[in-house]
């Protein structure tokens, strides 16, 4: 957003050339700490905050450790999808017999 509001100034007259840009900031940030906000997040501070937190945490944890957790998760992704697809066939089976 920055670079394109010093581009706009930089060709245009000033304040006409920056308006739509800076409403476009602002609708950004905006939505922005509405989604936030409903996540429970305290806007960008929050969000910093949150993130060095995380980060903070993460930073203790083996990164080979971190893998093996992406591995499991991937596997139980896999596993509730068959068994989604399961519980699919059963639904139409039962549509049928009923």
């Amino acid at each position: 957003m920055w670079f394109l509001l010093d581009r706009e100034l930089a060709e245009g007259d000033g304040a006409e050339q920056a308006l739509p840009t800076l409403e476009a900031i602002a609708q950004l940030t905006e939505e922005l700490r509405r989604r936030l906000a409903g996540d429970g997040v305290d806007g960008i501070d929050g969000a910093f905050a949150l993130y060095e937190r995380l980060r903070t945490t993460l930073d203790d944890i083996p990164r080979a450790r971190l893998e093996e957790m992406r591995a499991e998760i991937a596997r139980l992704k896999r596993w509730l999808g068959d068994v989604l697809g399961c519980l699919e066939d059963l639904r139409r089976i039962k549509q049928i017999v009923a």
